[in-house]
């Protein structure tokens, strides 16, 4: 009996003592989990409720979600609805499981506008040989249209025009802003230009005859104009002398001093009535270049500083030798000839300049209503381009005229 509560009081000891062991034992430190592929798609406005594709996870405590902007999105459960228009933080918050502490994850989740319904992107309208007015798709979003190109050096807009400046192929982009309730939206046309076909000979209604160059993606008539007369047969008025051609509104031409050797070389000086006039003044197939054509020429040509040298007639037989002038080397085959103007003095009488020392062309472009923009190739070779009182004269160069598709 004494040993068997000998025995009784020994095992009590023995167990007593392992209890305040174990007690006395820390508790194990918990682990942080690793969640990992938890991201939220874009959404739209009008888009409907979606359930959230839980992370990966090397914990097994169970997933909940919040939303800090309640004005774009609300989570209930796993399901998040779409409220409004913005960004929004979703929170995940795993709990605590085994040796797992509880841990957070947070991704940015944004709603845009509603998706635009745009209608079918209407080719462009021609307003000229080389130019196109945009229309604009129809759109339930009421914010403007802008247009972009892919390469500026086939065409180039300016707000809602397009002018083809060479031949080859732009991908032309019309994009709206997001507005109202709707996200920013765009449509594509693909624009194509080519030459447009010159069966035989390149002549004028005076049956005077032309050759060209290529340059680049353009081709350019070899010669300045020298048509004396409309394309209908109208005679086109020379002459004028001093404030004459300050009152004129129609078109008029004249020769450089009257100098038949200087009008072989760079043909009639025109006012720009003559090139505006609906009769036409051009070879068919040919057109009046704009301002963004003359600068693809002088940028393929090495840019507004020196690409006079590759424009101009080599030597100095009609250009003149003076303080700045360098020769050039015509190695663009355009033969730049330097026709001079025909421009209003300081008393406002119009008188002839600068013939041997600049050859000055028309382009198509105007600013106001009473100046249109001109392009200068100096004996300095450079390139300028100004504006100046529509009724000067000046000399014509044209250009081939492009077949344009839009796809």
């Amino acid at each position: 009996m004494r040993i068997r509560n000998i025995l009784l009081i020994f095992s009590f000891g023995c167990l007593f003592f392992s209890c305040n062991n174990k007690k006395d034992q820390p508790k194990p430190e918990l682990v942080t989990p690793i969640i990992s592929n938890f991201s939220l798609p874009k959404k739209h406005l009008n888009d409907p409720d979606f359930k959230i594709i839980p992370p990966t996870s090397n914990s097994s405590g169970k997933f909940t979600y919040t939303s800090d902007n309640p004005s774009v999105a609300i989570v209930a459960g796993d399901i998040i609805s779409i409220k409004g228009i913005g960004n929004t933080e979703i929170t995940v918050t795993q709990q605590e499981s085994g040796n797992y502490s509880s841990t957070q994850y947070t991704v940015n989740f944004t709603v845009l506008g509603i998706i635009p319904t745009i209608g079918t992107f209407p080719n462009p309208k021609m307003i000229s040989p080389s130019q196109y007015l945009f229309i604009p798709p129809t759109s339930n979003n009421t914010e403007k249209f802008t247009f972009t190109t892919s390469d500026p050096k086939v065409a180039v807009i300016n707000k809602d025009t397009l002018t083809i400046v060479g031949k080859g192929t732009a991908l032309i982009v019309g994009a709206q802003i997001a507005g109202g309730n709707f996200a920013s939206s765009s449509d594509t046309i693909t624009m194509t230009s080519a030459f447009a076909p010159v069966n035989g000979a390149i002549t004028d209604i005076d049956n005077i005859t032309y050759t060209s160059v290529s340059i680049g993606n353009q081709i350019w008539l070899l010669q300045n104009l020298k048509t004396s007369r409309y394309n209908n047969g109208d005679v086109i008025p020379y002459g004028g002398v001093n404030n004459e051609w300050a009152s004129l509104t129609t078109g008029a031409c004249i020769i450089y001093n009257g100098d038949k050797d200087i009008f072989s070389h760079t043909g009639y000086l025109y006012n720009k009535f003559a090139i505006t006039d609906k009769r036409g003044i051009t070879p068919s197939g040919w057109h009046i270049p704009s301002v963004a054509e003359w600068n693809n020429l002088t940028n393929f040509e090495g840019g507004s500083t020196t690409a006079g040298a590759a424009l101009k007639q080599e030597g100095f037989a009609q250009w003149t030798i003076g303080t700045g002038s360098v020769d050039g080397n015509n190695k663009s085959g355009f033969t730049a000839l330097p026709g001079g103007f025909y421009i209003p003095n300081q008393y406002g009488d119009f008188e002839l300049f600068s013939q041997g020392a600049a050859a000055n062309f028309w382009t198509v472009d105007v600013m106001g209503t009473t100046k249109s923009y001109f392009f200068s190739v100096l004996t300095t070779n450079e390139i300028k381009i100004a504006a100046i009182e529509d009724q000067c004269g000046f000399s014509i160069r044209c250009l081939q005229d492009y077949i344009v598709t839009f796809k």
